[in-house]
């Protein structure tokens, strides 16, 4: 099992990503809540099954953080190349398309960041996520995978720019895949430059022989040429925590805690993360 592998390589917590913006999704993101509740120290769900061209997307998206899910992903903004996510059903054509804007706005009121995939990282779809990022200030963007197919250099001026863009790093390309020219050396300074704005993630192991377990080793590769422990431990866990961290508890979660107090006699608090109340719900449900 997969459980056993990250605790053997000292992976502490894992966000789960279903299918990419595709109606499956819905049934993958329900895949993602149950192993959350089954541990909700370890686990951290985000989901990706609404379809951003209906305007009800808005009630999916407000209903699941509500519930405690803490973020949006992997979302398809724009893909002409891949020969997975090109085909998805919910793809955006841009990070603007569709209800988009008012998901960014959406997700602000909650502190809930979207990870999204954006393919070719260059030309028009990179013209609408800055345009994206000016005028959704609030909104915290991850750049899925920003280092497949790209530069430093262009990194660097994206996030110089942008201070509501996160980089997601999928290592296993870098480290491994030979389309990447196998020198993720030269990604240090920009990382090294940014040390709080990246976060290092397996992609689910995409394109690499050894999948997932291979994308793990790439992820302590990168880390290796480092050779900082502070900012190894920023990009590796901090960072995504920071984010995970900063969200407060819900309406609904703490409505929830509130009947699990009366019930029980037992007072939780009042000044609850979404992290917190996620965990006393999991457990009480658990019983």
């Amino acid at each position: 099992m997969m459980h056993n592998f990250w605790e053997s390589t000292k992976v502490s917590h894992v966000v789960l990503f279903g299918d990419v913006s595709e109606p499956s999704a819905v049934s993958t993101d329900a895949n993602s809540w149950s192993a959350y509740q089954s541990d909700p120290g370890f686990y951290i769900p985000y989901f990706s099954g609404f379809d951003l061209h209906d305007p009800a997307c808005l009630e999916v998206i407000k209903a699941n953080l509500e519930k405690g899910y803490f973020g949006l992903g992997e979302i398809a903004a724009a893909s002409t190349y891949s020969p997975v996510v090109s085909k998805v059903a919910w793809k955006a054509n841009d990070p603007l398309d569709g209800y988009l804007p008012q998901i960014y706005d959406l997700i602000a009121e909650y502190k809930a960041p979207i990870l999204l995939h954006i393919d070719p990282p260059n030309g028009a779809p990179i013209a609408k996520l800055e345009q994206a990022l000016s005028e959704h200030p609030d909104t915290i963007f991850i750049f899925g995978h920003m280092n497949a197919y790209n530069t430093p250099e262009e990194i660097d001026r994206l996030l110089s720019k942008y201070p509501n863009l996160y980089a997601d790093f999928f290592a296993g390309f870098s480290v491994f895949n030979p389309e990447s020219g196998l020198h993720p050396e030269i990604f240090v300074p920009v990382m090294k430059k940014y040390p709080d704005r990246f976060m290092l993630s397996t992609d689910s192991g995409y394109g690499l022989e050894g999948g997932e377990k291979k994308a793990v080793v790439a992820m302590y590769r990168m880390l290796d040429l480092l050779d900082d422990p502070k900012t190894a431990q920023m990009i590796a866990r901090d960072n995504l925590m920071n984010l995970i961290q900063a969200q407060t508890a819900t309406k609904t979660q703490l409505k929830a805690i509130g009947e699990l107090e009366k019930s029980t006699g037992k007072f939780y608090g009042k000044n609850l993360s979404k992290l917190e109340a996620g965990k006393i719900l999991a457990q009480a449900q658990e019983g």
